[in-house]
């Protein structure tokens, strides 16, 4: 089906308001907007852009947009009974003041909603039997936030948030367990959950409301299966967790997941990650899964923009159609601009992802039997070893002094850092290591190798 020029879209007339502590923007501040950009991300605090004509400096030198004042947007149109829908809120953080050669003075006042508040301190502490979920709902209360939040399901012995920001800790947590961390449009709410698919939020047709859509399809991210290898301290035993394509998340209605095609392309590729420590293997589970949906979500990813969608926010579902069999159906949308021009137009840009494409296997061409690789010659290289250690009180031993003792005697030493592990590269000789605490700071260092010549 070939493109037309977008049917109707120039027949509804755009429309916002906009509240400054709650109550509604003077005419002042209307007549002075220039423009307004809603940025909302997966990854980062949402943001409001309010661009105005400052000629007489009110709106940096006056009290109407000092720092922590509260904003508000409501976008939508004026047809429909004229109901808007609220887009963002946020705190005034930070002023962008422009005075060009020509022309008037311009300020884009920016404000983002409280995710900032986690960024505003380092901690070090630690949780104690707690579940991820538990430990989100702790942390949203801190910063005056009430709690959304899903069992996660693993309990944890304990949790380090060693040196980091409750922002970077809550997200690392979030990624591990494959959740999702946000806040809520009205500024209320932190939510910890897994990725929405559920009913889309609104339909989008090439031709019409859907402007251009820029879907990119590829193999070259995807896994047949995911292993996470940790080691338990108490069993002094290796552990792992799994997952393959079945466990992937957001398929939606499509029927053939990007990882199955890949492997009847290419043959079945498995990935191993051991560079985080846990110590169940339903923890281990959890983060194989997460792992896995991170390599599926990058099989459909593309570009998309629409006639003024408001109802569109980062992590929900839109719904596209009238593309192709292999595009058509849900997504699961991970980033959001609005942006409103007074006198000119309302639109909304975003990114899209999904683990799978909508053509059925009986639709497509059969492919051929991948040829088996060609297995290398082995090869002898020097290995690896690493510990954690672990306080039984479950205080940190970050600046703790060690020395280790591998096979055939070479001595190693250091101190702990804020991930009390310690990890020791080219151990050549297969054997026992000695481990000793608390070694003291003024042990003298090890002769180099051209003091052991001499």
């Amino acid at each position: 089906m070939a493109a037309s020029d977008p049917a109707g879209t120039d027949k509804l007339t755009p429309k916002f308001e906009l509240l400054i502590d709650g109550a509604a923007a003077d005419a002042a501040v209307v007549e002075s907007i220039i423009t307004i950009r809603v940025h909302q991300h997966l990854e980062l605090a949402d943001a409001i852009e309010l661009r105005l004509s400052n000629d007489d400096f009110a709106w940096t030198d006056g009290e109407t947009f000092r720092e922590g004042t509260s904003l508000s947007v409501k976008l939508g149109y004026e047809e429909g009974g004229g109901k808007l829908v609220e887009v963002a809120s946020g705190e005034v953080v930070r002023l962008d003041c422009e005075f060009p050669v020509r022309g008037p003075a311009v300020v884009t006042v920016v404000a983002y909603d409280k995710e900032h508040r986690l960024k505003r301190g380092v901690h070090n502490r630690t949780f104690v039997d707690m579940k991820d979920s538990e430990i989100a709902g702790k942390i949203a209360g801190e910063v005056g936030l009430s709690a959304d939040v899903e069992d996660s399901g693993v309990k944890h012995r304990y949790v380090f948030q060693s040196m980091q920001t409750n922002l970077s800790f809550l997200r690392e947590r979030a990624f591990l367990c494959g959740f999702v961390l946000d806040i809520d449009r009205a500024n209320r709410r932190l939510s910890f959950k897994k990725p929405a698919e559920g009913q889309a939020v609104a339909t989008l047709t090439w031709g019409a409301n859907l402007l251009s859509f820029a879907p990119r399809m590829t193999t070259d991210e995807q896994v047949s299966k995911v292993t996470v290898r940790g080691w338990d301290m108490a069993q002094k035993k290796m552990i792992e967790g799994s997952a393959t394509a079945k466990d992937a998340r957001l398929r939606f209605d499509a029927q053939d997941k990007g990882a199955a095609l890949a492997e009847r392309a290419y043959g079945a590729r498995e990935v191993l990650y051991s560079d985080r420590p846990f110590h169940e293997v339903a923890e281990g589970t959890a983060m194989a899964v997460a792992r896995l949906n991170e390599h599926a979500l990058r099989y459909v990813e593309g570009r998309a923009s629409c006639q003024g969608e408001p109802k569109i926010e980062a992590g929900s579902v839109v719904r596209i159609e009238k593309t192709s069999a292999r595009t058509d159906g849900d997504y699961y949308v991970v980033k959001v601009l609005h942006h409103f021009e007074p006198g000119v137009g309302y639109s909304t840009h975003f990114e899209i992802a999904r683990s799978a494409e909508r053509l059925a296997p009986a639709e497509r061409e059969e492919l051929p039997e991948p040829v088996p690789a060609r297995s290398a010659e082995p090869t002898e290289r020097p290995h690896w070893v690493a510990f954690e250690v672990v306080s039984e009180t479950g205080e940190s031993l970050e600046g703790t002094s060690w020395k280790v003792t591998l096979p055939g005697g070479k001595i190693e030493q250091g101190t702990l850092g804020p991930d009390q592990t310690i990890r020791l590269e080219g151990v050549r000789n297969p054997g026992d290591c000695k481990i000793e605490l608390g070694v003291p700071d003024d042990l003298q260092p090890l002769p180099t190798e051209s003091e052991d010549a001499d």
